[in-house]
């Protein structure tokens, strides 16, 4: 595929992002009722990056705020970079889903790869699960947030 610009706002949101303060970070926590079977999990998410293909491509910054950022196929895109898989701290309550999603809120993106991650946070203490999801405002909106998850909700948490 072609290189895609990011508009204008979303270009400038990368230049800010020297100061930390002025991260455009979005962190969201699903709380699961069961923790979902990793493989399916995976294979779903998959499917998920390959239905929005900006998953795959990572963010090449104009060179002054004035020209606007780009999308490129990332040719070493690798999931298993961006799906982390945690046990709860103890005592396994939302308090420390909540401290793991802070950290991954003030945390920079690697630049050089596709910006989002996501944590299965496994073995909350009331036999829930938690899922941290961290994405750049340039690669979704709240809308395309519940657009992935969507893709990525259509079988993960049943079990075979």
């Amino acid at each position: 595929m072609a290189d895609t610009h990011l508009s204008e706002p979303d270009s400038l949101t990368l230049h800010l992002e020297q100061d930390p303060l002025l991260r455009s970070t979005i962190v969201a926590v699903a709380v699961l009722d069961r923790t979902p079977d990793w493989e399916r999990f995976v294979e779903a998410i998959d499917r998920a990056t390959r239905l929005e293909p900006n998953f795959r491509r990572r963010l090449i910054p104009g060179p002054n705020p004035l020209i606007p950022a780009r999308w490129v196929d990332d040719p070493a895109f690798d999931l298993t970079w961006h799906l982390r898989r945690v046990g709860a701290p103890s005592p396994g309550t939302l308090a420390e889903v909540l401290e793991i999603a802070r950290v991954a809120g003030t945390s920079a993106f690697d630049p050089i790869r596709p910006r989002w991650e996501f944590t299965l946070v496994e073995g909350l203490a009331d036999g829930t699960a938690a899922l941290v999801m961290k994405v750049h405002h340039a690669l979704t909106d709240g809308i395309g947030g519940i657009q992935l998850a969507q893709h990525a909700y259509v079988h993960p948490c049943s079990r075979p």
